[in-house]
């Protein structure tokens, strides 16, 4: 499955583009939020304190924040990347599975 690891190579590659797209247009809501209540935890600050009003709040568990620590120590605009090219690489991933059992399928009959 060459063609399908160089697929999934290519869509990480883009999500990597992505990642800086979305950081440099300002447009990375979802991390400013999540990234927050990690370094509020961190911190040992209230995770559910909305931090600014132009962003929405966090409203997921803890767990969630302590997990997303290692990518909220990082500096901004490496964080945005990292999360950015972590969803397309899940993406990815999933795609690639879905692809592999189709085609699994598809040459069993």
């Amino acid at each position: 499955m060459p063609r399908v690891r160089t697929l999934v190579a290519l869509y990480v590659l883009i999500g990597i583009v992505a990642g800086v797209v979305s950081d440099l247009a300002g447009a990375s809501q979802n991390l400013a939020v999540y990234r927050s209540a990690a370094l509020a935890m961190v911190h040992s600050q209230p995770l559910y304190e909305r931090f600014s009003w132009d962003y929405d709040f966090y409203k997921y568990g803890p767990a969630f924040a302590f997990a997303f620590v290692p990518i909220a120590l990082l500096p901004w605009h490496v964080s945005a990347v990292v999360w950015s090219a972590g969803n397309f690489a899940v993406g990815a991933y999933g795609m690639a599975r879905f692809a592999r059992t189709v085609w699994a399928h598809e040459s069993d009959t």
